[in-house]
């Protein structure tokens, strides 16, 4: 090789080498001097906004784009706060983002400590929270800078494109920036859309209509924009509601301001007039934050608020998938909020996408088509004549029966004749009616409108013969059906199979299947029962499937609707539609009550007091309340029999007055005159025990025990007891009116009596003109819902009512009230056993919840030792532990076993409850239960192969409930079907398996089963609050369901026969709060209303709903029987028995079935003889026989019921059938006939049916066929998809990969990412030349 090439090569090594070291040198000098990283950690819905900021920025200063790296933290591309946080030199958190705020709190205590030689200076954005003022903010080492905030309220892209030179400038100390002082924020105003785009903002209505120049032909539809959104000029969403609004041919009016109520007034209502400016519906952001001023302001605009909701806690993709839908913080300010304004149909329209790991705003189309819809649908029934509307009535009737149509506590049968009056006085086409035919329209409901389980073939055939069904052809449905997403459609066929193989109410003509859909009808007014949930229909579904969506006649209705109506109003609480399976809240178009619902308005005549399920009817259903009052209320009196006990009573104390010792004889016959009442067993654990006789005890004993019976006798004689039904539209009169406002007054101040007579007189008046306001597509007014004693403010009615903000539950005095019950069970508890409780079960419901507003979960924490914290505004913001010695007793273990309706409405609650089980099981003294039951579970689980971390968490759950996104416990339909179970195991096995889900430590309805089984195992105790007036233990199956189940899961658990006792929280009256035993509380509600004649001869004036209301009191017992059959004994059928079917207070009740609704009574006999058939009841062969008679005859007098006692349980009617050939007071042919009658409804031979009856119990028994269910596996599929997602470079600003804050890492600033490709170059060729000198070296 030449010297020349040798000394060339060796140049340019030295070239490499020198290249190599300037280099580093050079990139070192600059990692220390020049490269920054700024970290904001901002909410999803500002990401988009200051993403555009940083491109502006990078624009104009371009040499500084490899200077400053800017890293957008939100919680979509930190999964929720899981990610590792990136080193930073300068952090800016918007700390009024609780939730996000939160998950980076340790982060942001730990900082200053860990951070010794370059500590990352932390700003704080937008205004402090009220949990966390800036005093404590600054302990964190954040900073509050007023002038950087100037900037950052503005929110728009320029604004805070201005606020990142301010901040480099001022923080980094970046020279030659140019700092501009901040602009003032936009207050409110119009925006002038046109041609499918934003042009301008104007202030006035004046200035928009010149600039727009609307067509006077279009219909005006307001959308109402958060004023942020205008800031942020981020109006993706926005736009695509006002495109399509322009599309489907109406004018959009873009609004914003804040707070809402004045933007309004502001712009779109004339205030000299007090009128709306012109338009016809709205879609609205506004009113997701408190306004005291919408119930003055929205009345006057007068047009319905479709409540538009961009998804603000989960990314859409999350969203879809999984089940809970909504944060547990949108459910608060995105729905609980709203509707106190009066805002209705929540609809999810939109929200945000990762791109690049940067959450921007998308629309979602199909959801923007459908609140458009909703839209103007609403403005469709503004425009359209009263004579041209067609509106469907829609009542219960579930599960199907003869016995069984009719509503809570309303009246159906008065209520419809009432509104035919006035439709037909409004305009409305009602051909055909006239008062006259009122009996005739109550007649064809029964005859015509009614549901047949598919189990009665021939009674559908009867059905249709008899004329006016609506017959939907299969393939108009299919047409239809195949409209509907396909994901839902295969749910559908999953479950159901295609169209062609339905069965349930579908009949076959001339080859043709069709959908039979029952109805009676005047003119364009329908009335029709909706259509069975079918779960008594398949039983095998109840038994081994978590989930049960619609069939196709359900749907079928609902799509006929959606197609043929032009509003549907359900009538009374309460329907199915709005429990069926689906998101918990926020729902999407794979969600069968938003599937269903449509674009359809929807209204919901509803009980004032069950204002928690009218949430789910409001937030699940599409529906706008209009509510009914209660029942006139009034005090129950005394029954025949418990005035004779009190004139024995009087007898023994002026005796005892002048003979002490002469008194025995009187309090022999007092006891005998309890026990043969029951009442002695109702005070069996009030000093009444079993074994104790009142004559043998000393005078002090004798005194104690008439004292507690004189107690339970006046305490019943007060009781509020409702007096017969509601009719819709009817308000009460006479002396109904003046007890009803004499009993409100009670509590509330007698001197308001006037005050509460006046507007319960109103109410009447009141819902009928509401809900035909609401029928010309009007404004609901929107007022508080509950308990009319607790809460007079919720009369009148006609209202859509709400609750509570959640924020502030429980209440001051529902804790103080909680805490004292707690301490006063505990003390009764210690008092009767001789040691403190150690577990307790307690049942939690939205509907008591709302009334009582917390006193139960007070009742809870005080048990576990732990208290609330609360903000200035009275807002809870958490839980802190009681200490031991402060607490003065061992903290009690709890099970808190919820339902779907409250885990939808008050999620919150379970996370804050969650956390008061975590604080109570870790406190450390040795006699806390709650830390050495979760121990235990803990060893257990680790057994059982469930790694550590997850056995602590799941050790510690106490929260259960039904799986996400579904409803009821089961066992109401399980044991009304009492033919499909052999066993209360059985039925205990269902009822764990359905409510196994825990909630709590990162799991959200996951089937934990052994978990649940721990949580029942040694429940010494369950207790369930009712603070109605009207509602106690016998008025639905929910109560039994639920809170009774748990005893029989115990005794099943625990391998024991006697059940732990059930109490109540009696919290009906304020200031007189008591728990009580189940005994007690039933005995009380049997005497004040079925055994009381003043109840039945009202009830006998509500004519098939009154029979149908005691047929239901029946159903219920039977219920109480099989889960707590210590509440139920003997004496509770044989009364039954006696006072409705014997008559025993001569009211002619035998006439009243007889006349009014004699299914009812059929349905009564059958039940009591089901009670003596499995061995609950045990009365004499004279009654059983008699009980046999009376079913015979009823049936071949007035046909089957076709209830699942009758049709549908072939050995139950074997049975009858066989002590009715044995029985000399029945004749043979009798029995024929009846046997007969079944068998033509069923279409099948009864030992056919009875086989099959038998071959199905034994399949549903057998666990094997139990489907397997996780709810939330969509939900962990999306986080994985968004933990790569997060992975992926950010095109338009720079973006470090997160890198985890150690130690080490912490001591210097991150590397510069732009320059890095640099260094393998130069290393590579160094190594190049070293290796091409060394070869040539050795060539030479």
């Amino acid at each position: 090789m030449s010297e020349g090439l040798k000394k060339y090569i060796g140049g340019a090594f030295l070239i490499a080498f020198a290249g190599v070291f300037f280099f580093f040198l050079r990139n070192s000098s600059l990692q220390q001097t020049d490269h920054k990283t700024v970290l904001f950690v901002v909410g999803d819905n500002k990401a988009e906004a200051l993403v555009k900021a940083i491109d502006y920025f990078y624009r104009e200063y371009p040499n500084l784009a490899n200077k400053i790296d800017i890293i957008i933290r939100t919680r979509s591309n930190a999964n929720h706060g899981k990610d590792p946080i990136p080193a930073s030199d300068l952090m800016l958190m918007k700390v009024s983002e609780t939730e996000m705020f939160e998950e980076h709190l340790d982060f942001l205590k730990q900082t200053n400590a860990r951070f010794q030689t370059n500590r990352t200076l932390k700003l704080i954005l937008g205004e402090p929270s009220t949990k966390y003022p800036i005093e404590e903010l600054e302990q964190f080492g954040m900073q509050a800078d007023e002038e950087l905030n100037k900037y950052y309220k503005n929110e728009s892209p320029d604004e805070l494109k201005k606020m990142l030179v301010y901040l480099f400038s001022s923080y980094l100390k970046i020279p030659s920036l140019r700092v501009q002082p901040p602009n003032p924020p936009i207050a409110k105003g119009f925006i002038v859309f046109k041609n499918r785009k934003v042009q301008k903002i104007v202030k006035t209505w004046e200035e928009w209509v010149n600039q727009q120049q609307p067509d006077p032909k279009k219909d005006k539809i307001a959308v109402l924009v958060y004023e942020s959104a205008i800031k942020e000029g981020i109006l993706t969403i926005e736009n695509e509601v006002c495109q399509n609004i322009e599309r489907k041919g109406f004018q959009p009016v873009m609004v914003f301001g804040y707070p809402s109520s004045k933007a309004l007034k502001n712009t779109l209502i004339d205030t000299l007039l007090l009128k709306n400016k012109g338009v016809k519906a709205a879609i609205s952001w506004f009113y997701k934050f408190p306004d005291s001023q919408a119930e003055k302001v929205l009345p006057v605009l007068d047009v319905p608020l479709v409540n538009a909701i961009d998804i603000y806690g989960n990314g859409i993709k999350e969203w879809e998938r999984n089940k809970k839908g909504l944060s547990s913080t949108e459910v608060t300010w995105q729905m609980a909020i709203p509707e106190i304004a009066g805002m209705v149909q929540p609809t999810v329209i939109g929200g945000v996408e990762l791109k690049d790991g940067i959450p921007y705003k998308r629309a979602i189309k199909s959801r923007v088509d459908r609140i458009v819809n909703r839209a103007i649908r609403y403005i469709n029934l503004q425009n359209k004549q009263n004579k041209d509307k067609k509106i469907a009535f829609l009542y219960w009737n579930y599960p199907p029966g003869k016995d069984n149509i009719g509503a809570s506590y309303l009246n159906i049968f008065e209520s419809y004749p009432v509104l035919l009056k006035e439709l037909t006085k409004n305009g409305y086409t009602t051909q055909n009616y006239s008062s006259a035919l009122d009996e005739s329209f109550k007649k064809q409901i029964k005859e015509k409108g009614r549901n047949i389980g598919k189990y009665a073939p021939g009674e559908l055939a009867k059905l249709v013969e008899k004329g006016g069904a609506i017959l939907v052809p299969l393939r108009v449905y299919t047409a239809w059906f195949n409209q509907l997403n396909q994901q839902y459609q295969l749910e559908i066929t999953n479950k159901w199979g295609p169209p062609e193989k339905a069965n349930i109410m579908t009949i076959r003509k001339n080859g043709e299947l069709f959908f039979v859909l029952p109805a009676v009808r005047y003119g364009n007014v329908y009335f029709m029962p909706q259509a069975d949930r079918a779960r008594t229909q398949d039983l095998a579904a109840l038994y081994h499937s978590q989930t049960l969506p619609p069939h196709h006649q359900y749907i079928c209705q609902y799509l006929w609707f959606q197609h043929n109506m032009d509003a549907i109003v359900h009538t009374g609480t309460h329907g199915t539609h709005e429990w069926l399976d689906g998101k918990e809240s926020g729902l999407s178009d794979l969600d069968s009550p938003e599937v269903l619902a449509g674009d359809l308005p929807i209204l919901y005549i509803y009980n004032m007091d069950v204002v928690g399920e009218g949430l789910q009817a409001k937030r699940r259903g599409a529906s706008t309340i209009v509510d009914h009052l209660t029942p006139a209320l009034g005090e129950a009196g005394m029954t025949p029999e418990m005035v004779k006990i009190s004139q024995l009573i009087r007898q023994w104390e002026t005796a005892r007055a002048l003979n002490p010792d002469g008194t025995s004889q009187l309090l022999a016959l007092i006891e005998q005159q309890a026990t043969q009442l029951g009442i002695k067993k109702d005070l069996e654990k009030d000093g009444w025990g079993a074994h104790k006789k009142l004559a043998e005890q000393p005078p002090t004993g004798a005194k104690e025990m008439i004292e507690t019976l004189q107690h339970y006798i006046e305490q019943t004689r007060s009781r509020a007891t409702p007096f017969g039904f509601h009719t819709f539209g009817v308000s009460p009169e006479g002396n109904k009116l003046d007890n009803f406002a004499k009993i409100i007054a009670k509590p509330n101040g007698s001197e308001r009596i006037e005050e509460f007579k006046s507007k319960l007189a109103r109410s009447g008046g009141e819902e009928i003109r509401m809900l035909l306001h609401a029928l010309d597509g009007k404004f609901v007014e929107a007022q508080v819902g509950n308990d009319p004693i607790r809460s007079p403010d919720a009369i009148p009615t006609g209202r859509n009512f709400y609750t509570f903000d959640p924020r502030t539950i429980p209440v001051p005095y529902a804790d103080s009230i909680g805490k004292r019950l707690a301490e006063t069970f505990v003390g009764a508890y210690k008092k009767s056993n001789g040691a403190y409780p150690k577990k307790v079960a307690f049942e939690v419901w939205a509907v008591e919840t709302i009334r009582h507003q917390g006193v139960q979960e007070a009742q809870i924490l005080a048990l576990l030792g732990v208290k609330l914290k609360r903000n200035k505004k009275g807002q809870v913001e958490g839980v802190e532990l009681v200490s031991r010695q402060e607490l003065g007793r061992p903290r009690v273990d709890v099970l808190m076993s919820s339902t779907g309706l409250y885990r939808d409405n008050f999620p919150m609650f379970f996370e804050l409850m969650n956390e008061a089980f975590q604080l109570a099981s870790e406190s450390p003294e040795e006699d806390n239960p709650i830390r050495k039951n979760s121990e235990k579970l803990r060893l257990e689980l680790i057994q059982a192969g469930v790694n550590e971390q997850d056995a602590r968490l799941r050790s510690q759950i106490r929260i259960f409930a039904e799986p996400s996104g579904t409803y009821g416990s089961k066992m109401g339909e399980a044991i009304a079907s009492s033919g499909s179970w052999g066993d209360e195991a059985q039925l205990a096995k269902l009822y764990i398996r359905r409510m196994g889900n825990g909630y709590g430590n990162g799991y959200w309805g996951e089937n934990l089963e052994k978990e649940f089984k721990s949580a029942l195992s040694g429940v010494q105790s369950v207790i369930h609050s009712r603070s109605s007036s009207v509602y106690m233990s016998l008025d639905n199956d929910d109560f039994f369901a639920y809170a009774g189940a748990i005893s029989m899961a115990v005794r099943h658990v625990d391998k024991t026969k006697k059940s732990p006792a059930l109490n109540v929280a009696d919290l009906h009256i304020k200031g007189n709060e008591e728990i009580k035993s189940l005994e007690k509380y039933m005995g009380q509600e049997l005497r004040s209303r079925y055994f009381n004649p003043a109840y039945i001869k009202e009830m006998q004036k509500e004519g098939y709903a009154g029979a149908r209301h005691i047929m239901q009191g029946v159903e219920f017992l039977w219920g109480w029987q099989v889960v707590y059959p210590e509440v139920v004994n003997d004496e509770k059928w044989q009364e039954f028995y006696e006072v409705w079917l014997k008559d025993r207070y001569n009211l002619k009740t035998e006439s009243f079935f007889e006349e009014k609704n004699p299914h009812a009574k059929e349905s009564i006999s059958a039940r009591m003889l089901e009670a003596i058939r499995k061995g609950y009841w045990k009365p004499s062969d004279a009654v059983k026989n008699d009980l046999v008679k009376m079913y015979i005859t009823t049936i071949n007098n007035h046909g089957v019921s076709c209830n699942h006692t009758t049709c549908n349980h072939a050995e139950l009617t074997d049975y009858i059938r066989r002590i009715g050939l044995s029985s000399k007071s029945v004749v043979p042919k009798d029995v024929e006939a009846f046997v007969k009658k079944v068998e033509v409804a069923i279409q099948k031979p009864l030992n056919q049916a009875q086989a099959e009856q038998q071959a199905d119990r034994k399949r549903y028994a057998d666990d094997a066929n139990v489907l397997p269910y996780d709810p939330n596996a969509p939900q962990k599929n999306a986080q994985k998809t968004q933990q790569l997602q997060n992975r992926q470079k950010v095109s338009g600003y720079k973006m470090l990969e997160e890198k985890v804050l150690t130690d080490n890492s912490a001591q210097g600033t991150p590397k510069q990412k732009g320059v890095q490709w640099f260094t393998p170059l130069i290393f590579g060729l160094l190594v190049l030349c070293s290796l091409l000198g060394g070869f040539l070296k050795y060539r030479n």
